[in-house]
């Protein structure tokens, strides 16, 4: 169950770009995200993921490592997915089937970080990609703690999480659709979608083929 939206407040400073050893100290499932305009066009409701990273070669005001979160990622293991091309790179081979993304609390990489500008014109910094540890470079110390939230903890700890979670995923947390909201809108995407290519396939037939439900681009 969705838990209500935080004031929104934040002191965050962003990890500098570049490259740096860290250590996976959290995986938080988002739930089923609503829809959003991308492009100009409107993406379907997808199940969202985000990682955390503590590094401990930047050091924050207070003293401690810093700490990196991810853009939202797709919890897709698609050949096709941003999670599949960085868990391929990190792992060093292409996750099976059923793997526990869980399993990646704990692991030490090396991110890649780039800056990206928002369409609002707000800079952040973004996780380009990450790295298994080069071999014979020692792991970086462990971190002071780690964290999984997702909807399957019981009802007591699913709350003692969230509330230490920082507000932008608190907010996340919040807005997350029904699995049957968010499979129905799915579904209204996806026939519009057959509709408008059906409709352009009447009016300049091709010489072969169809929409195929691959075609639909989510």
């Amino acid at each position: 169950m969705p838990f209500p939206a935080p004031p929104q407040t934040s002191t965050f400073k962003p990890v500098p770009a570049g490259q740096h050893i860290a250590t996976c100290d959290g995986v938080y499932h988002l739930g089923w995200q609503p829809a959003r305009i991308i492009n100009g066009a409107e993406s379907a409701p997808a199940q969202k993921i985000v990682l955390s990273f503590s590094i401990p070669g930047v050091i924050t005001d207070s003293g401690k490592p810093a700490k990196f979160y991810s853009q939202e990622l797709t919890y897709s293991f698609d050949k096709k997915s941003k999670l599949h091309a960085l868990l391929t790179a990190w792992l060093g081979e292409a996750p099976k089937a059923g793997f526990d993304i869980e399993s990646l609390v704990g692991r030490a990489c090396i991110l890649n970080l780039g800056k990206k500008t928002s369409a609002q014109g707000k800079e952040r910094t973004e996780l380009i990609s990450v790295m298994p540890m080069i071999a014979g470079l020692p792991n970086p110390p462990p971190p002071e703690s780690t964290v999984v939230y997702h909807n399957g903890l019981g009802a007591a700890q699913r709350s003692m999480v969230y509330e230490k979670l920082p507000g932008f995923l608190q907010t996340k947390i919040s807005q997350q659709l029904d699995e049957k909201t968010a499979l129905a809108e799915r579904q209204r995407l996806f026939d519009q979608e057959r509709a408008r290519k059906a409709g352009k396939e009447a009016a300049a037939p091709v010489a072969a083929g169809g929409v195929e439900d691959d075609d639909i681009p989510f």
